[in-house]
């Protein structure tokens, strides 16, 4: 069945309509093989009323009543770093409610030399 008139090619929000919904944005139709999100975040102020992190979740559709909806994909970008003070981004993923090992990197900035991965793969 043809349903591209029901699922948009693309979706946006702004921020203060992202807020005004609860943080969350639904994504008709889900995500299929090869789609893609960009997420242009702000980082939130700390008490030194630095910039410091935003946290962005992928969540599942709520299945079972009484539970959380599942969260697929955690990442959460740290400027003034973790416990080791280093900048970090962290990266996770959950499967069937269990949480895998936290990936994290370093947050610094990439050299002008350097691929920064910023680039369509064909």
């Amino acid at each position: 069945e043809n349903l591209t008139g029901l699922c948009p090619r693309s979706v946006w929000v702004t921020g203060s309509d992202f807020v005004g919904n609860g943080s969350l944005m639904v994504i008709p139709c889900g995500l299929t093989l090869g789609s893609h999100i960009t997420v242009v975040g702000k980082p939130l102020r700390d008490g030194d009323g630095e910039k410091s992190q935003f946290v962005m979740e992928l969540q599942g559709l709520k299945t079972v009543e009484g539970e959380e909806p599942p969260r697929i994909l955690h990442f959460n970008p740290r400027l003034k770093g973790d416990w080791s003070g280093k900048p970090v981004i962290e990266l996770n993923t959950c499967y069937r409610m269990q949480w895998g090992t936290s990936l994290r990197c370093d947050g610094w900035k990439s050299r002008a030399d350097q691929d920064t991965g910023n680039h369509r793969l064909f």
